[in-house]
C-alpha cells in the first residue's frame, strides 16, 4: 500500500506525484478516502502526459518513476517487488 511505502520515507527530502488518466474525479476521490491518502494528485483527462512523454511505456508496472533532478532514476513500482522497493529505499536515502 502506498501509505506503508511512504512511511519508509519519513524525515526524508521527498516528494510524491500523483497523476491519473481518467475521468472519473469522484472515484478517484472516494478511493483516497477510503484508504484516508492525505497526497496530492492530478488528474489528465486527455492522456496528455503520455502523449507528451512518448517513452513511458505501454506495460503498467512501469508506470511508476523515480526522479532526480528531472532525470528518471529509476522505472517500475515498488510496490509488490521487494528488489524494487530496496533499490527506491537506496536512491531515496542517498545524501
Amino acid at each position: 500500500m502506498l501509505t506503508n511505502f511512504l512511511n519508509n520515507f519519513r524525515g526524508e527530502d521527498f516528494s510524491l506525484f500523483i497523476i491519473f488518466h481518467t475521468q472519473d474525479i469522484e472515484g478517484i476521490r472516494a478511493l483516497f478516502d477510503s484508504y484516508k491518502l492525505d497526497y496530492p494528485f492530478f488528474i489528465d483527462f486527455y492522456g496528455d502526459f503520455k502523449q507528451n512523454n512518448t517513452v513511458v511505456p505501454s506495460e503498467r508496472k512501469f508506470h511508476t518513476f523515480l526522479l532526480k533532478n528531472n532525470s528518471v532514476i529509476l522505472v517500475g513500482s515498488p510496490a509488490g517487488s521487494s528488489k524494487m522497493l530496496e533499490l527506491y529505499k537506496q536512491e531515496i536515502l542517498k545524501k
